[in-house]
């Protein structure tokens, strides 16, 4: 989903004085997994806006240590999916989140079963 945003400034009357020309684009970062919970691996799908920067999917033990980093290569603006292999990887929850230069999303929870 995309939002168009406009910045305008209004005075103590509410009437508008000035509006500002740039039009800030938003779009929705998508992140799942499946299947979840897993054994030993999961495909983990998301969908970036154009304007993201060396994006990578970052995961998480239960203590907030970060225990792998996923590097996102070549990605375009639809859905996308990387697999993660937990096999080294004690059984338990885990979170993972997209992170890049320019954004880091909120995590979301995955259980490992082994």
């Amino acid at each position: 989903m995309n939002w168009e945003i406009a910045l305008v400034k209004t005075d103590s009357n509410g009437q508008m004085n000035s509006v500002n020309d740039e039009i800030i684009t938003t779009t929705d970062y998508k992140l799942s997994s499946f299947p979840n919970p897993f054994n030993p691996t999961t495909t983990i799908k998301f969908c970036l806006p154009i304007n993201t920067i060396n994006p990578s999917i970052e995961i998480f033990n239960l203590k907030g240590q970060k225990v792998d980093q996923l590097i996102i290569g070549d990605y375009e603006l639809r859905i996308n999916e990387i697999v993660w292999n937990a096999d080294n990887y004690a059984s338990g929850v885990y979170y993972y989140r997209i992170t890049s230069t320019n954004f880091v999303g909120k995590p979301h929870k995955m259980t490992l079963i082994k």
